[in-house]
C-alpha cells in the first residue's frame, strides 16, 4: 500500500512540474531562459566547490597530500627501484631500419623452453617403451 501512495505522489509532483514548465515557457520565455542559465551556473559552482573540497581531503582519485597518498607514492618509488621498471620508450618506426639491421636481429632463446630428443629407433627398443606397457 505504501508503494502505491508513493508512486502516485511522485507522479502528481512530476505532473505539476511539467505544467509549470510549459506555463513559464509560454508566458515568459526570457525569464525561463534566465532561470535555466542560473540553475546551470549554480550546479557548476556546487560541482567546482565539491571537487576542490574532495581533492583537498585526499579522496580516492584526487591528488591530495594525505598520509595515505604519501605512503602510496613511497611504495611505488621503492617498487620501481627494486624491479628496475622504467617507462617504456616509444618504438621507432620499423620502416627506418635497413636490410642489414634486420638481418642482425636474432631471436632470443627462451630459457623455459627446451627441445626434448625423442627416441629415434622406436622399433628396436620396444621393451624400454613405457607407452606400450
Amino acid at each position: 500500500m505504501g508503494r502505491n501512495i508513493t508512486s502516485i505522489l511522485v507522479a502528481f509532483i512530476a505532473g505539476l512540474a511539467i505544467i509549470g514548465f510549459f506555463t513559464l515557457l509560454i508566458k515568459n520565455p526570457g525569464s525561463f531562459i534566465i532561470s535555466i542559465l542560473v540553475m546551470i551556473g549554480i550546479a557548476f559552482l556546487i560541482f567546482v566547490v565539491m571537487r576542490a573540497f574532495l581533492n583537498r581531503r585526499g579522496a580516492p582519485g584526487g591528488g591530495g597530500n594525505s598520509e595515505e597518498m604519501k605512503k602510496y607514492r613511497k611504495a611505488v618509488k621503492q617498487s620501481k627501484q627494486k624491479y628496475n621498471t622504467q617507462p617504456k620508450k616509444p618504438q621507432k618506426n620499423k620502416r627506418s631500419m635497413s636490410a642489414s639491421q634486420k638481418r642482425r636481429r636474432r631471436r632470443k632463446s627462451v630459457p623455459y623452453l627446451r627441445v626434448i630428443d625423442g627416441k629415434k629407433s622406436a622399433n628396436k627398443d620396444k621393451e624400454n617403451d613405457r607407452a606400450s606397457n
